[in-house]
């Protein structure tokens, strides 16, 4: 009987020959492991990533007055931008303004008291110098008279010549001329220390005088431009003409009207009027509503996974429902408190997580092109806090889809 069979493969005569032949008879295994290896580097492709859930943090800021009062104007509407310490509406300052005003006058009226004060002192200097210049003229003319006597006197004594009074015998009658010369010098001295005293009090009186003039001429100015003020008007001059008292009574009335002006402190788009002009407004209650430029991020880090992030982290923001879009960021804080949180994957009621906060800076490159303007990342928007920057979906996880690696 013949050997051959047309399934029988010939006899292998090489060993490249016999390694071909045993490869070609395990294909099975081979087609196994090709599988395995392929799968690996699926699920090694990507990379799966850790994350927090987070918002764009809201700042609603609620306009309100700190007293109760009317409206009187809105000036802006709702969807406006405003700038912050913009002022955007106002209450009614009348009664402050009213108060103001009259304050003002009191204080005019004071100011033309002390006129009529400075006035009557400026009398008794005016009296007083001319008393002065009074008895200063009559010195100097008592002054020239004994000095013109004195002269006489030695012309006709002939104290001067003593030798021509030898030769006359005039020798007593010198002598008693010469005790009349030094009574009248004694008196020319006198006279002339006084006249300089008097000379020097004059001067004083005179600038007195000048001071006082000088005062009286600024305080009616200043009485003047205060009784004619007005609360909107009023000027730098006026407040520094104001005593330590009167300044702290103005400054706080011109405090109460100022905070009639309904400001926003950090600026931002009106969400909500809430009030109309001419409404009445309890103290405290809001105005209107302005919503901030989004200025970070907040997430809710699990307390397990508190050590594996630090202030200074890189961390990288996506938004909820747009994966497109990857941001870079930075931790600026983590909440020193635990916080909990409603466990929504749960199966089991009032069950919650704990955790912290954590507050992340808003990316630069997710800002609005302008203020006013939506930016990529709007506030109060859900956002995915990831702490490793994302990469391609690993293939394994496109295959069989899980919503929590990705």
């Amino acid at each position: 009987m013949s050997e051959f069979h047309p399934n029988r493969q010939g006899a292998v005569k090489t060993k490249l020959g016999l390694t071909r032949r045993r490869l070609l008879e395990s294909w099975p295994l081979l087609v196994w492991v090709g599988i395995a290896l392929l799968a690996s580097w699926g699920y090694t492709r990507g990379r799966v990533f850790s994350r927090m859930n987070g918002a764009v943090d809201v700042y609603q800021e609620n306009i309100s007055p700190i007293e109760e009062g009317r409206v009187t104007k809105i000036l802006v509407k709702r969807g406006d931008f405003v700038s912050p310490n913009q002022v955007i509406a106002s209450m009614d300052a009348s009664l402050y303004e009213r108060e103001l005003l009259g304050m003002l006058r009191g204080v005019a009226a004071n100011r033309y008291e002390e006129i009529s004060r400075l006035e009557r002192q400026q009398l008794d200097l005016e009296a007083e110098l001319r008393k002065l210049e009074i008895t200063d003229a009559g010195d100097k003319a008592r002054l020239t008279e004994l000095i013109a006597a004195r002269e006489r006197l030695l012309k006709s004594s002939g104290v001067g010549n003593p030798a021509a009074s030898k030769i006359l015998g005039l020798g007593p009658l010198a002598a008693l001329a010469t005790d009349k010369i030094d009574n009248l010098n004694a008196d020319i001295a006198e006279l002339q220390g006084s006249q300089a005293a008097a000379a020097q009090s004059i001067g004083e009186v005179k600038n007195s005088l000048a001071k006082l003039t000088a005062q009286i001429s600024r305080t009616r100015t200043q009485a003047l431009a205060t009784a004619s003020a007005k609360a909107s008007t009023l000027s730098e001059e006026i407040l520094a003409g104001l005593q330590p008292d009167e300044q702290k009574e103005v400054n706080e009335l011109l405090s109460q009207i100022e905070l009639c002006s309904l400001r926003s402190t950090r600026g931002g788009t009106v969400d909500r009027l809430e009030k109309e002009e001419g409404e009445f407004v309890a103290k405290g209650e809001a105005v209107m509503r302005v919503v901030a430029e989004p200025d970070q991020i907040v997430a809710f880090l699990p307390q397990d996974q508190t050590s594996q992030l630090h202030v200074g982290d890189s961390v990288w923001i996506t938004p909820a429902l747009d994966r497109a879009h990857v941001f870079e960021s930075t931790v600026t804080a983590i909440s020193p408190r635990i916080n909990n949180l409603a466990d929504a994957t749960s199966p089991l009621p009032n069950r919650r997580l704990y955790g912290r906060d954590v507050l992340c800076s808003f990316p630069k490159a997710a800002l609005p092109p302008s203020p006013g303007q939506p930016g990529l990342l709007v506030p109060g928007q859900t956002v995915t806090v990831h702490t490793s920057r994302p990469g391609d979906i690993p293939l394994m996880n496109r295959i069989f889809h899980n919503d929590d690696s990705n």
